[in-house]
């Protein structure tokens, strides 16, 4: 029997890089050999125990690879073709995917969690992720990193839509994590007026600099909404996207929006007393 390595989660805090069997395709599956794959904040939530899962399980949902094997009954793709996957697996007959928002599917499956994902040599892309569209080929001049950070930055770009950002408009990013970063970019790209940044964490607030920021807030020695008031003549911000999953900072980044502004939360765990 062929084997790869793969990184198994057993248990909270055990998580094994060990030899396991290459995963078998049917014909309507693909098998994709693994280029990269990026870690993912619920990765680390896997390995502490806080996002249950069963095990084991062979984690990692952001990937990017070639495909190295197509069941003769998958078409549209060739061997060789390089690829990343949009690992949730939406139902489509839930009542939110028929309202149309397949991406909180109540029965969705996703690679990395209820199927084997990406921290491995090889990953078998499912008949239904390929049926529904789930298989994505990479354009010329995308890489595979990129390939793989297309998936967090899909979320970070429906926060993004979700929030009805219009060109000239204020927002504040709460949090300069990946997806806040994601946010510092997108909102530019998207025409924002001003993008501010609070981050405690100075590396992260000159990343964010780096990236396209107007101005940074550091929350542990400046007032947020008073720095925040200061910067918009008073009125506060249009639009407050928060990218962390603090219940007290979520609870706080309400104040610092405009009357008639937007919020959108957009971390993950975020679990109120």
């Amino acid at each position: 029997m062929e084997t790869m390595k793969a990184l198994v989660f057993h248990a909270p805090g055990n998580m094994v890089l060990q030899d396991c069997p290459v995963p078998q395709i049917a014909p309507d599956e693909a098998l994709v050999k693994v280029r990269f794959a990026g870690v993912c904040g619920t990765d680390s939530r896997i390995y502490k125990g806080t996002k249950k899962i069963d095990a084991p399980r062979i984690t990692g949902h952001e990937f990017a690879g070639d495909v190295v094997a197509l069941g003769s009954a998958v078409g549209g793709f060739s061997v060789g073709d390089r690829v990343t996957a949009y690992p949730m697996i939406a139902c489509g007959t839930c009542y939110v995917c028929r309202s149309g928002r397949t991406n909180i599917c109540a029965n969705r499956i996703t690679l990395g969690y209820e199927l084997d994902g990406g921290f491995a040599t090889f990953v078998k892309i499912p008949a239904a992720a390929i049926a529904k569209g789930n298989l994505i080929r990479l354009p010329d001049g995308v890489s595979y990193e990129e390939g793989a950070a297309s998936e967090p930055l899909t979320a970070a770009y429906n926060g993004i839509r979700r929030s009805n950002l219009m060109p000239g408009q204020t927002v504040l990013i709460v949090g300069a994590g990946p997806i806040g970063l994601f946010h510092t970019q997108l909102g530019k790209a998207e025409g924002a007026g001003l993008v501010v940044v609070s981050e405690p964490q100075a590396e992260k607030r000159a990343l964010a600099k780096e990236l396209g920021a107007d101005a940074v807030i550091d929350p542990s020695t400046e007032n947020v909404q008073k720095r925040v008031k200061e910067l918009t003549d008073g009125i506060g911000m249009d639009i407050v996207l928060a990218d962390v999953g603090v219940p007290k900072v979520v609870e706080e980044a309400v104040e610092y929006l405009r009357k008639g502004g937007t919020y959108v939360i957009s971390a993950t765990a975020v679990q109120f007393s």
